[in-house]
């Protein structure tokens, strides 16, 4: 038996990547839909029409709570969601970019005390994109794209 070719073992790896992102992205997008469902329907109601327990349904909803709402003009709730959409090919490149030009970012990492250098992950901080430049989710010109927007968006006067 043959062995796997470097080009084929990194393609592998790219179709793995985008599977599980795609994955996620489907999670959530099929969480949105039960919780905006949950509004018109009693969870038996709504498990029978999804062809699931109502457990299934109350576990979801659960879920649902906890993620945030996809922001107007934006691919997702987070900036890691709109990483999700774009290694997922759900979004293209140029949106992924400009999306994560414009979010308005939380304060970045953060420590419990004034004597203490251990650093919290504050989710939806800039952070969130240099992980996915680590984890290569994004290569190093999108990451260069991204920062060079947001820097000229800060000097372009706003009126």
């Amino acid at each position: 038996m043959g062995g796997v070719t470097l080009m084929e073992t990194e393609a592998l790896i790219q179709n793995a990547r985008r599977l599980s992102r795609r994955q996620r992205v489907d999670w959530l997008d099929e969480l949105r839909s039960v919780k905006a469902l949950s509004a018109q329907f009693t969870q038996v109601e709504l498990a029978s029409q999804l062809g699931v327990a109502q457990p299934t349904i109350s576990r979801k909803l659960q879920a649902a709570a906890k993620i945030p709402a996809v922001r107007p003009g934006f691919a997702g709730g987070t900036p890691n969601e709109i990483i999700d959409r774009y290694v997922a090919g759900a979004l293209p490149r140029e949106d992924l970019v400009d999306q994560l030009a414009r979010w308005e970012y939380a304060k970045g990492d953060r420590t419990d005390g004034p004597l203490d250098d251990l650093t919290f992950h504050v989710e939806g901080s800039f952070d969130d994109v240099v992980t996915a430049l680590d984890k290569g989710l994004i290569d190093e010109s999108i990451y260069d794209e991204v920062l060079d927007r947001i820097a000229e968006a800060q000097q372009t006067p706003t009126s």
